[in-house]
């Protein structure tokens, strides 16, 4: 498919956005998602003028993959203090959540339901062959049409 007939995964417009996001997962997250032990994902960068229904979890390398799709069920600011108390649901260290705040007073904290796995994960080749796709530095809107065909591809 050349370019001119892929997609954009993207929402460029409010009318294109889906309800759904694309984040971006380092691969030593990927156990953990399989294995489900995190509830809570905090990130300094989280979507503000929608409220997104759903998490595409794309592992970087070496899995390079849309590798499960998360139920959001808030989109919130957490401190600090809040964040070392549910560290168990956050599934970091005290010290990597420090770390990871610096001197910031609040970030981002997505909550998730049910974690779903897709029968075929959506690899980047997958997705470049049918869509204008570029991983997130942290996350993107899904556009409507991209999101119907990664739920094709992944068989969600």
């Amino acid at each position: 498919m050349n370019i001119q007939n892929r997609i954009l995964a993207k929402a460029t417009t409010t009318q294109s956005q889906s309800n759904a996001i694309v984040v971006s997962f380092d691969f030593s997250w990927y156990k953990l998602l399989r294995a489900k032990k995190f509830r809570l994902i905090i990130r300094k960068r989280v979507p503000k003028t929608m409220k997104p229904k759903w998490m595409y979890c794309y592992i970087k390398l070496p899995k390079k993959a849309i590798c499960a799709c998360a139920e959001i069920v808030s989109v919130d600011n957490i401190t600090k203090t809040e964040a070392l108390m549910r560290s168990e649901n956050i599934v970091l260290t005290s010290n990597e959540i420090q770390g990871y705040f610096g001197d910031l007073r609040l970030i981002g904290c997505y909550k998730i339901g049910k974690i779903s796995f897709p029968k075929k994960e959506a690899t980047i080749d997958d997705l470049s062959k049918q869509l204008i796709y570029h991983p997130p530095q942290s996350f993107f809107i899904l556009s409507k049409n991209a999101k119907n065909l990664i739920d094709k591809i992944c068989g969600f």
